[in-house]
């Protein structure tokens, strides 16, 4: 069938959500918004704000208070050095990307894409004609860089790399050697690091994070959000951690285009971060989810790796299917699951992700439809 112009996983999305507004019975398995309420003392903050008159236009890096307390909180958690002035917020991490590009590079410039990558930073990349070159991980080596692909880097001209970590849609996280080996590649070059690392405070079983930020590369850009952990994917507020002279860079192209994420809902986040119960609980249950899911889904014979991080499960598609659109399609009509196509985070027609963090009952039911579908 023919592909949609939009993110596939956004295309199953939508069409999964007209068939619920039809009346069918739709589990939602396409998009990583989690099945947990926002805490009611981060939305009581917000209203509190509101009330006390914070509605008006604000700074543009972000209100002092809550950029102070983001760097204590990094600082503390990745053991990095950093201050207010190394951060600016954002109206979600979505921006981040068309931030970085906007304010640090050129049409001219060259990109490396480290895939599977979330998709909609490649359509983003598409749509304003950047030129960049993926650098295609592979399930055989545990989605970490070959020294193949290190040789790649290597040889490459590039000025600047994108990287997600732990990975959407994967759960893979990283380890030190890869993070320094890609790190050494990009400061011989004089290459920007764009790094998501979004999941960094959703890692399982003691799995150890070392960030981009940990290397001391000036040109490693980190970039943040509240809302996985805590479960604020509403709220729209994420933030990029650089040095001061991209910091400033950033705050010229938030001048042009967003002045500033509102401050009512800046102090909600500001809130959010003091409550450390939330993350830890929120945590817990998206790795029993996740769990749950890799358990049911290894006993229907599917294959893939353990996730470490996140809750993404990137699977290969049943043999029967060479195009993980075509099996979405059919999985989201006849069976009604909603799953993300592989295509949607670069060239993985073979592969299709899952998302863990809906509801335990919702996992078990998707488990069952799943199983009738593939007898049928």
């Amino acid at each position: 069938m023919n592909k949609p112009d939009i993110p596939p996983h956004y295309f199953i999305q939508r069409k999964a959500k007209k068939l619920i507004k039809e009346g069918r019975d739709i589990i939602l398995l396409s998009v990583g918004d989690p099945d947990i309420n926002t805490d009611k003392r981060i939305i009581d903050a917000m209203y509190k704000a509101a009330l006390d008159g914070h509605t008006h236009y604000g700074n543009i890096r972000g209100i002092p208070e809550l950029r102070e307390s983001i760097a204590d909180t990094l600082n503390n958690e990745l053991n990095i050095s950093i201050t207010s002035e190394n951060i600016i917020l954002l109206p979600g991490s979505k921006t981040s990307i068309f931030l970085l590009t906007t304010a640090l590079l050129n049409k001219d410039s060259k990109i490396i894409v480290m895939t599977p990558t979330w998709g909609v930073y490649l359509y983003l990349l598409d749509r304003f004609h950047y030129k960049y070159k993926k650098l295609k991980l592979k399930f055989e080596n545990n989605w970490r860089p070959s020294q193949e692909d290190i040789e790649f880097l290597k040889k490459e001209d590039f000025d600047s790399i994108i990287i997600i970590n732990p990975s959407n849609p994967t759960g893979k996280v990283l380890p030190k050697e890869d993070i320094e080996a890609v790190t050494d590649i990009a400061r011989e070059k004089d290459a920007y690091i764009f790094a998501d690392e979004i999941y960094y405070n959703l890692i399982y079983d003691d799995k150890p994070f070392y960030s981009f930020l940990n290397t001391g590369y000036e040109k490693a850009v980190g970039i943040y959000s509240f809302s996985k952990a805590y479960a604020m994917t509403g709220f729209r507020i994420g933030w990029i951690v650089a040095n001061q002279e991209i910091i400033n860079q950033l705050s010229k192209v938030m001048t042009l285009l967003f002045t500033n994420v509102p401050d009512f809902i800046q102090y909600a986040a500001l809130k959010a971060l003091s409550l450390k119960d939330i993350v830890e609980k929120n945590r817990e249950i998206f790795k029993n989810r996740t769990r749950m899911m890799e358990s049911g889904l290894m006993q229907l014979g599917f294959k893939f790796h353990r996730v470490e991080g996140a809750f993404y499960i990137f699977i290969k598609t049943p043999e029967n299917y060479r195009d993980s659109f075509q099996f979405a399609n059919d999985l989201l009509d006849k069976a009604g699951v909603a799953v993300a196509p592989g295509t949607a985070f670069g060239d993985y027609p073979n592969y299709f992700r899952v998302v863990t963090s809906v509801s335990e009952d919702k996992i078990d039911r998707a488990i069952n439809r799943i199983s009738s579908y593939l007898n049928k």
